[in-house]
């Protein structure tokens, strides 16, 4: 079974409190995008971290 993770990704610097419902409403965050793998970094420096 595969699970598609690439998009819906929204972002904000900061902990906020009741966040965690899919229906909260997060419109004023920023978009991002998931790296297609989450050691993107540390695949280009070696791995070593």
């Amino acid at each position: 079974m595969r699970t598609d993770l690439d998009a819906g990704w929204w972002f904000v610097r900061a902990d906020v409190p009741g966040a965690q419902p899919p229906g909260f409403a997060d419109a004023s965050w920023e978009r991002t995008n998931v790296p297609p793998t989450w050691n993107a970094l540390a695949g280009q420096d070696g791995g070593g971290d």
